[in-house]
């Protein structure tokens, strides 16, 4: 049972430097010092734990993924292929429903931090026309921003819990689809309930125009389609995908070589890398304590269910993080033991944890695009925070309903 209070201590410790708003890199390493000294590691031990963490493969190639979705977001942002691929979207979706959830929705394609904001004003004027109220643009705009968030390689957060687990990215994607599906029927329930029929009447349109509309907006958006494509059928390894499509869009694009060095910028303008790289030096030295593989009989000695655990510890991390690389950086690693039982990765509960994890990230008041959202539309944030809330819920019991067995 030491082990337990010892991981329990360590998780308050890190609750307690992120609510003194210490960046993510700075919280894990001295979290890594923390619970080594706990557990009564030396020094040195706990310096070669870290190293071991940050030159496996896991970790390297971890740190390439994340580089390169950086210079790809650049790269379509100085094209402005996102701006056109969003006017594209608002031509080829005739029905004012799919036009609201498509708008924010495409936004989230890449991830970018306050990332709804952008998506403010597409919802506002397409909202306008149906009287919607502030509180109801405002739900629409937050939670079809994170629509795919729960499966789409270029997120930072799916392939940090693929690298965690030590499972190839596709499989634990093939999992998680089903969480935007459930996210979509739940956010429409929320979103367009008690509005009349005739005013959601799809547009009008000849089939060839809505076919040109459709072709206009793939020609815009076939890099993020590409890369999808080449790691759920071809089960490429996500790194060598985004690479191949940026090499392509430069040769397409006739990119001069001497703005390289503008575009390799990007990968220091923050501190994502840095943050990634204290997880997984912090994920070294959990695994050094031998706490991860104690979990699974600490939990049946307790007579507690283990997916308790493997629900309620990314949910909390969730809610005082505010973010998803930093769910999953603290509590996948803490859960990791609960999560391999028999040997194998249980990709259901995976998935779950993950899930959880992002209901609490939904409803944390630390993410930065609720209050975006919520301050654009002038809305009442009490209200549009409930809203979201049952509408987790709503996702994660469809969620215990699939792969709670």
């Amino acid at each position: 049972m030491a082990v337990l209070w010892k991981l329990g201590v360590s998780a308050l410790f890190l609750a307690v430097l992120i609510g003194r708003r210490l960046r993510l890199g700075w919280v894990m390493l001295l979290g890594s010092f923390f619970l080594g000294f706990l557990f009564h590691l030396s020094l040195p031990g706990i310096l070669g734990s870290m190293w071991a963490g940050l030159r496996s493969w896991e970790t390297i190639n971890l740190l390439l993924i994340l580089a390169l979705v950086m210079l790809l977001e650049s790269f379509l942002e100085e094209k402005e292929v996102m701006r056109r691929m969003v006017e594209r979207a608002r031509a080829a979706f005739r029905d004012p429903r799919l036009a609201l959830a498509s708008l924010p929705a495409f936004i989230g394609l890449l991830p970018s931090a306050g990332g709804a904001v952008f998506s403010c004003p597409m919802v506002e004027q397409v909202g306008a026309a149906f009287g919607l109220t502030r509180e109801r643009k405002a739900y629409i705009n937050y939670w079809y921003r994170h629509l795919f968030e729960y499966w789409l390689p270029l997120y930072q957060a799916v392939v940090l819990a693929a690298g965690i687990l030590s499972v190839p990215t596709g499989s634990l994607i093939r999992y998680m689809l089903p969480f935007t599906l459930f996210a979509c029927a739940v956010g429409a329930a929320v979103a367009f309930r008690g509005l009349r029929l005739m005013e959601l009447t799809a547009v009008d349109a000849p089939g060839e125009q809505k076919l040109e509309a459709w072709g206009l907006f793939l020609r815009e958006a076939w890099p993020i389609l590409l890369i999808i494509v080449l790691v759920l059928v071809f089960n490429l390894n996500v790194a060598l995908s985004i690479a191949a499509v940026l090499v392509l869009l430069m040769v397409l694009y006739r990119y001069p070589l001497r703005r390289l060095p503008q575009l390799f910028k990007t990968l220091v303008k923050n501190d994502i890398m840095a943050g990634v790289a204290a997880i997984m030096a912090f994920r070294g030295v959990l695994l050094a304590t031998g706490a991860v593989e104690a979990m699974p009989g600490i939990f049946a000695a307790l007579g507690l269910p283990p997916l308790l655990a493997v629900l309620g510890i990314p949910f909390c991390a969730g809610l005082l993080m505010g973010s998803s690389v930093g769910y999953i950086g603290v509590s996948f690693p803490l859960i990791q033991g609960l999560l391999t039982l028999g040997g194998a990765v249980n990709l259901r509960w995976a998935a779950l944890a993950y899930a959880a994890g992002q209901a609490g990230f939904m409803i944390s008041p630390l993410h930065l695009c609720f209050p975006l959202s919520v301050d654009y539309f002038h809305a009442s944030m009490g209200r549009v925070w409930a809203w979201v809330a049952a509408s987790e819920a709503a996702v994660m019991a469809l969620g215990l309903a699939l792969y709670a067995w």
